[in-house]
């Protein structure tokens, strides 16, 4: 038994709400990185966190006002990216992190480069093979791979398996870190999460457990709860660049950033109005 209309419209309503605050929150990340309010590790993965938030809420929306079929085939295979991409840079972080701290290699500027391949190319390119077996389509009102048999490989390769994979990595490098931050440091876990970025880590991996575990469960299922679960995950993770934002403005140099970004529009906004007033007092002037 499947779900009604209306309750599809409800997840329609939530979905793009969500999406509309997780861009705009996105947006003031991609600027707080250029007013250099974090270290140079944490910037990265934020800016690329935000771009990857963005793109997936613009598919989101797309994905939900627009009935083309060709249009959705296309924003499928980026909805994905937008996905497995952001796991993918948690791997960075945790990856030079550990080569950092634990082995000592500071000098990781040489590798970001064949990082940023890895994801803009390689990672990109392996989320458009599913359109060669045309597994993409909608799946519970979302553009995604399609929730079927003839779609369940590229599921399993790309989600399943690739996110396990990454978030066990991830979990490991933690580990290991926090193992070796303990012989010198009190706070261990307080570094690592906070002071070094684990944080945008974790908030990646607990919202896509449950993508995988109700993923499972909705493959085989044709009642509505499966997709009432697998739906509220979406919502969940269209709401990932207000959570990136939310540490953002724990940290004292994110909030002084912020209040920069406030005073600047505020500034903006009195210089216009003060223009506006001598335009007209010079309008007056020569109309007396």
């Amino acid at each position: 038994m499947g779900c009604d209309f209306e309750y599809i419209q409800y997840i329609n309503y939530c979905i793009v709400s969500c999406s509309g605050i997780s861009a705009i929150c996105s947006g003031f990340i991609i600027f707080l990185s250029f007013q250099k309010a974090f270290d140079i590790l944490t910037l990265r993965l934020l800016y690329h966190l935000a771009i990857n938030d963005i793109l997936r809420a613009f598919c989101l929306i797309l994905c939900i006002f627009c009935n083309d079929d060709l249009l959705r085939k296309i924003l499928s295979p980026l909805y994905v990216y937008s996905l497995i991409s952001n796991i993918f840079w948690s791997l960075y972080l945790s990856t030079t992190l550990y080569l950092s701290i634990v082995r000592g290699k500071t000098n990781q500027e040489v590798y970001y480069k064949y990082w940023l391949i890895a994801n803009y190319i390689f990672l990109l390119g392996i989320c458009f093979l599913p359109l060669t077996t045309n597994s993409y389509g909608i799946t519970n009102n979302i553009c995604s791979l399609m929730n079927d048999q003839g779609s369940l490989i590229w599921r399993i390769i790309i989600t399943y398996v690739y996110v396990s994979f990454i978030t066990i990595s991830d979990i490991l490098l933690f580990a290991l870190i926090y193992k070796f931050l303990k012989k010198i440091e009190q706070n261990a876990a307080r570094n690592i999460i906070l002071e070094r970025g684990f944080i945008y880590i974790i908030l990646i991996v607990v919202q896509y457990i449950p993508i995988i575990a109700f993923g499972i469960i909705a493959l085989n299922s044709t009642s509505c709860l499966p997709m009432v679960l697998l739906n509220s995950t979406h919502i969940l993770v269209s709401l990932h660049g207000l959570f990136n934002f939310i540490p953002i403005l724990i940290k004292a140099q994110g909030r002084k950033a912020f209040k920069k970004f406030v005073l600047f529009m505020s500034n903006s906004k009195i210089s216009s109005l003060e223009s506006s007033v001598d335009i007209l007092n010079s309008e007056f002037s020569e109309t007396k």
